[in-house]
């Protein structure tokens, strides 16, 4: 049985977020390299978005094996990859819970990934923060392939406005930082949980830590939702999305899901708010102008040139 409430038991002081759909094939690896980690007091909660195949009996199986205390199934809202882990954001309510991370369903996860994490985290536990870092992709049979992109730029909301710079398969964060999130509702759109992770934290003047050192295999197949970046075809991609107003229609579902912590951020992010969503409808000549000295910043030269030109054209 999927079930649709919390238990009241003792929960473990790492929730790992799993959302799934159709994730038969490389779930197992997945489940196993949970299983291996080096940090042990963890539990999953695990969000099923009515998969068509074998994925939910894979979860029983292994809630069978590791016992309900360390695996939870749910019935996800089945709406996209974003709204079941922003589902699962609101199902953890234990205060007792000190972390969380995110999960996809396809990737491996190295062994100290938790712990290097938790460790990073927990410094400062007063502080809302959330760690995200590079990625080595790995292909379909699990070779190994190159490391995604690293930044330089220090994270911060000028930054996290107009680019992401952790996948959610990377993010470890706080409680601190969970009960600003959870004040963001599910029926809110959202086009990525973890690009508003990254705003979140720096909006409110949290801390958002991006390591260089991978420690997820992030897989690569036909079936990502959003990929690797670092190839001239993904660029080319992207470039189209940008063309088509993709970009612009996730930033006004982004500044939507803000304005839910409005009372939350900082002064000086509240007034970068509202220069950035009036810049978007200003005339050519005046959102050229005020572009530059609002001060966005992405974390490279090509980047930053494409941000201009989203601007440019009012697509941004």
């Amino acid at each position: 049985m999927i079930r649709k409430k919390l238990s009241n038991r003792i929960l473990m002081a790492c929730v790992i977020l799993l959302a799934t759909k159709n994730g038969e094939k490389f779930l197992k690896e997945q489940l196993d390299s949970i299983q291996s980690q080096a940090y042990k007091d963890w539990i999953v909660y695990a969000s099923d978005d009515n998969s068509k195949d074998n994925t939910l009996d894979i979860l029983l199986s292994y809630q069978k094996k590791w016992g309900k205390k360390k695996l939870n199934i749910y019935q996800g809202p089945d709406q996209g990859s974003a709204k079941n882990f922003w589902s699962l954001i609101h199902r953890v309510k234990d205060k007792r819970i000190k972390y969380i991370a995110f999960c996809d369903q396809d990737d491996v996860w190295q062994t100290q990934h938790l712990q290097r994490g938790i460790d990073i985290v927990r410094k400062d536990s007063k502080t809302p923060q959330a760690l995200g870092s590079r990625t080595q992709y790995i292909n379909q049979e699990g070779k190994l392939l190159n490391f995604s992109p690293k930044f330089l730029k220090q994270p911060c909301f000028l930054n996290a406005l107009v680019q992401n710079i952790a996948g959610g398969n990377t993010q470890i964060f706080n409680t601190s930082l969970l009960i600003y999130l959870q004040k963001v509702p599910l029926e809110s759109p959202i086009f990525s949980h973890d690009w508003l992770v990254y705003q979140i934290a720096t909006a409110i003047e949290g801390r958002f830590i991006y390591s260089e050192h991978p420690s997820i295999l992030y897989r690569q197949h036909k079936e990502n939702i959003i990929g690797r970046n670092d190839r001239f075809l993904d660029r080319i991609k992207r470039f189209k999305l940008l063309l088509k107003g993709r970009f612009r229609d996730w930033n006004t579902q982004n500044l939507a899901c803000l304005q839910y912590i409005h009372n939350d951020i900082s002064p000086k992010n509240k007034e970068v708010v509202k220069r950035f969503t009036n810049l978007r409808n200003q005339p050519f000549f005046v959102r050229l102008v005020n572009m530059n000295r609002l001060g966005l910043i992405r974390q490279n030269l090509r980047g930053q040139f494409g941000l201009y030109f989203g601007f440019l054209i009012k697509k941004i």
